[in-house]
């Protein structure tokens, strides 16, 4: 997704390989101005970083195809300069410092697997903000980006959720259904909640 609300581009685009690329621009450029998943597009620009995070200040961007099948997530455990600019999935985290909802500004929250802290980077341009946070286990998928702005720019390693279909609740813990059961006769009733 573009993560940039009105003009501009702020996104990643991914080959087929599952490699990928950030696209920047603070204007729109040209009759593309509104990027979904599934273009295919060309980009010519200039290699820049900005906080670490390598990208493509794009000069021209030009679509060549909609509706192109997308990759599918890759699972990871660890966040590092490998996740940058991919599609990628961490799975059964909860989040550090538990919330009824996900913020409406640009936020930073922490997910832990029980061993590994990770950062997720919520974006006001997203439609997570105000929805339900999870209150247990959940996978969570986005783009793998930086924000790091000191040298050697080694570390704040980040995920971007792209809104509410990112997140699946897993059915463990406090996800799991309360089911209770009342009898008559031969007859079990269960209802869940």
């Amino acid at each position: 997704m573009d993560f940039r609300s009105g003009s501009g581009y702020n996104m990643a685009i991914i080959d087929a390989s599952g490699e990928g690329m950030y696209i920047f621009s603070t204007n729109d450029i040209g009759s593309y101005t509104d990027p979904v998943a599934g273009d295919s597009v060309k980009v010519k620009g200039v290699m820049d970083q900005y906080s670490g995070l390598v990208q493509v200040r794009a000069h021209t961007i030009e679509l060549l195809e909609s509706g192109a099948a997308t990759n599918d997530p890759i699972v990871v455990t660890a966040l590092g300069a490998t996740t940058v600019n991919q599609y990628i999935t961490l799975e059964n985290v909860t989040l550090v410092t538990p919330i009824a909802t996900f913020p409406t500004a640009n936020t930073n929250l922490d997910v832990t697997d029980g061993t590994t802290t990770f950062q997720l980077r919520i974006l006001a341009s997203t439609d997570l903000g105000g929805t339900p946070a999870p209150q247990g286990p959940f996978n969570v998928t986005g783009i793998g980006t930086q924000f790091d702005s000191s040298l050697p720019y080694t570390s704040g390693y980040q995920l971007l959720p792209c809104g509410t279909d990112a997140i699946e609740l897993v059915c463990a813990g406090a996800n799991l259904p309360v089911v209770t059961t009342t009898t008559s006769g031969k007859t079990i009733t269960a209802s869940a909640s």
